[in-house]
């Protein structure tokens, strides 16, 4: 009995978090990679793929040490598993 208790007092929270994961992912590959930033962090994470060093950043096959790798290798990693497309280079941020 209290166990239920407990799952039903975070029931309402999660379904909160759920519906709001689904509203911030709306229409979230309905339009290109707009700003520069977008496109520049995508292109890095696909040169990542393309590389067996995971901890040199490249763009244009030049060394890139502007930012932290962490969001750029979870961008790649979402290219790996569901291939290059504006939607996964979206999916970090919704992360």
């Amino acid at each position: 009995m209290q166990k239920t208790e407990s799952v039903n007092k975070y029931l309402p929270w999660a379904a909160l978090g759920v519906f709001t994961l689904l509203v911030l992912a709306f229409k979230m590959g309905g339009y290109p990679l707009t700003d520069n930033d977008e496109a520049l962090y995508s292109q890095v994470a696909k040169e990542l793929l393309g590389r067996k060093d995971w901890w040199t950043l490249y763009w244009h096959n030049e060394p890139w040490f502007i930012h932290a790798p962490l969001s750029m290798w979870i961008q790649a990693a979402c290219f790996k598993l569901f291939g290059i497309s504006e939607v996964s280079a979206r999916l970090n941020s919704l992360i």
